[in-house]
């Protein structure tokens, strides 16, 4: 396929081809947040949909295939003392949650305002070309951070706009 292609045509030379293909969505530090393996089917529908000017994939549903994509590999460590233990799409709000290794009961406003800032470079960082769908389909992100005994200690919410 040449250079000059436009995208069309290289979805429309694929598809001619009978072939399928897998997409991997990297941020700018090269590193895989959503691999998506498309079949011969869904490419065909998709290059409907750009001939139409229809948007091919949703910021949400594509959360749906990294979580999808995710799940069989939970609990996944983070860091010393930090798992994800669980991530679900919930209506339009994206929401993980996190076992702290820690006996703690409570946690102190500016140590969650702290961590929240955190998580929105993260997700800036993470997420950088998705962040205009996010914001304009409304998405929404939890975090849910619970003690070693299955307590909650406290909660982070980050509405997309937040991400800008």
């Amino acid at each position: 396929i040449s250079q000059s292609s436009s995208k069309t045509n290289i979805i429309k030379k694929i598809v001619d081809a009978n072939a399928s293909m897998v997409i991997n969505l990297k941020n700018t530090d090269n590193m895989t947040i959503l691999s998506l393996d498309i079949s011969h089917s869904e490419l065909a529908d998709i290059e409907k949909k750009i001939e139409n000017g229809e948007q091919i994939y949703s910021a949400k549903s594509m959360m749906k295939a990294q979580i999808a994509s995710m799940k069989p590999k939970l609990p996944i460590q983070i860091q010393n003392g930090l798992s994800l233990v669980d991530a679900e799409v919930q209506g339009s709000t994206v929401c993980y949650s996190y076992k702290l290794d820690t006996d703690m009961e409570s946690v102190d406003e500016s140590a969650i305002e702290e961590s929240k800032q955190e998580v929105v470079k993260s997700l800036k960082r993470l997420y950088e070309s998705m962040i205009p769908g996010f914001i304009k389909e409304n998405i929404k992100f939890r975090y849910l951070y619970y003690n070693m005994y299955g307590s909650m200690l406290y909660q982070i919410d980050i509405d997309s706009n937040e991400l800008q």
